[in-house]
């Protein structure tokens, strides 16, 4: 590779350093300015397949893969699983896809934690690649964040040589009623290495349950019932039974909530119209260990923005701002960025404040991919004052079958 300059006061300034330098210098220098914009310049990509996650295109240095998604009670992000290596920029950089025992391995690492975990990489979860300052000038790539793709194929665990270090870390339902009819609801499945509670609710279209607690088994099992009574307030028809986990954030070793594929259960008046399920049989939309595929997705290219929950039919990735000033929410409105999970159709934004609904908006859905929807109604223009605010976000099969609300604040002033 050489350099060229093009101006002659540059030509002669080279000459005169060439003189001072020496050829080695001189070849050195001239490496070094050639690499750092061919390194600004490569095609980074980022494959996930199942709970492995491949960067082809990373510059040479350090450089660590985040796998995380957001909690599904605060909103913060929850580092799921973390690995950080030797980039040699010829060569993919990559993780859990080269047992221990060949050349060292790239099982995921245990963080803060006793011990590491291997990730249940769901779509729409976020994958960050960071890199150190390299060679190529001492120039620090930019951080790059992709978002697991809609069609991707479940998570089958770690390869063969990591499940000792790096254990499998699946929260799931397994188990549950296709249909109830006046009983109550009870769900089964599986949590995570080092989950400590898991809390179950069922919801229609506009009420939810209160929680139903479990506390998972040693062994990771565990079972939660939502009694009659409670079901009772829901509409009759389909039920979104969504499971959320109590685990440890990979990082900080700090308490998070991560919310787990939800499955649907139909709720009938009378017994005439109930059919319950084979017991055993796993529950409707969730893939046992032997449907987990282990081909690799689609490629995932750079631009995508980090998600903010996982349940089926629950908005991910809501941005709100937190601060607004009076004249720019009457003038520009309130908006909300967010993107719609796989199997919506419609999305919906509502403002409200001390319990009264101010504006909404529904529009259509594009899932997987992130939407802004802006409130600038007249209401909105004549009620908003100073104060704070809410920002409901809820996706769903139609406008009359939303699933449940990811909430955020907006403080005007």
């Amino acid at each position: 590779m050489h350099c060229r300059v093009s101006r002659p006061w540059r030509q002669r300034r080279g000459r005169r350093a060439a003189r001072r330098l020496g050829p080695p210098a001189l070849a050195a220098t001239c490496t070094l300015a050639c690499l750092a914009p061919v390194a600004a310049r490569a095609d980074t990509i980022v494959a996930v397949a199942g709970s492995s996650v491949i960067v082809s295109g990373q510059p040479v240095g350090d450089a660590t893969i985040t796998a995380w998604r957001r909690d599904s009670l605060t909103g913060k992000p929850v580092v799921l699983g973390r690995f950080t290596g030797q980039a040699n920029g010829l060569g993919p950089f990559s993780v859990n896809t080269t047992p221990p025992d060949v050349g060292g391995g790239d099982c995921w690492q245990k963080g803060a934690l006793a011990s590491p975990l291997t990730p249940d990489l769901l779509p729409g979860d976020a994958v960050t690649v960071t890199g150190a300052p390299g060679v190529a000038g001492g120039v620090q790539p930019p951080a790059l964040t992709v978002l697991v793709p809609p069609d991707a194929k479940p998570s089958d665990g770690p390869i063969p040589g990591c499940a000792s270090v790096a254990p499998f870390a699946r929260n799931a339902i397994t188990d549950a009623p296709q249909q109830v009819t006046g009983g109550p609801i009870t769900v089964s499945g599986r949590a995570q290495p080092l989950a400590t509670g898991v809390s179950v609710i069922a919801a229609d279209a506009a009420h939810a349950t209160a929680t139903a607690s479990a506390t998972p088994a040693e062994d990771g099992t565990w079972s939660a019932t939502i009694p009659a009574a409670d079901l009772a307030a829901l509409a009759d028809g389909p039920l979104t039974v969504t499971p959320v986990f109590a685990v440890p954030d990979v990082a900080t070793g700090a308490q998070a909530h991560l919310a787990a594929a939800p499955v649907s259960v139909q709720k009938h008046a009378t017994s005439g119209d109930s059919a319950a399920s084979a017991p055993g049989a796993p529950a409707p939309g969730v893939s046992t260990p032997a449907q987990a595929g282990g081909e690799p997705a689609s490629p995932v290219r750079p631009g995508a923005v980090p998600p903010a929950g996982t349940a089926t039919l629950q908005v991910m990735g809501l941005r709100v701002p937190a601060r607004l000033s009076v004249a720019a929410a009457r003038g520009r409105g309130i908006s909300a960025s967010l993107i719609a999970p796989a199997g919506a159709s419609t999305v919906q934004l509502q403002l409200r404040r001390g319990g009264r609904t101010l504006a909404t908006k529904t529009v259509a859905a594009r899932p997987g991919t992130r939407k802004t929807v802006r409130l600038s109604s007249p209401a909105v223009r004549r009620l908003v004052r100073r104060g704070r605010y809410e920002l409901r976000a809820r996706a769903g099969s139609s406008p009359r079958r939303l699933g449940p609300p990811l909430v955020r604040t907006v403080v005007v002033r």
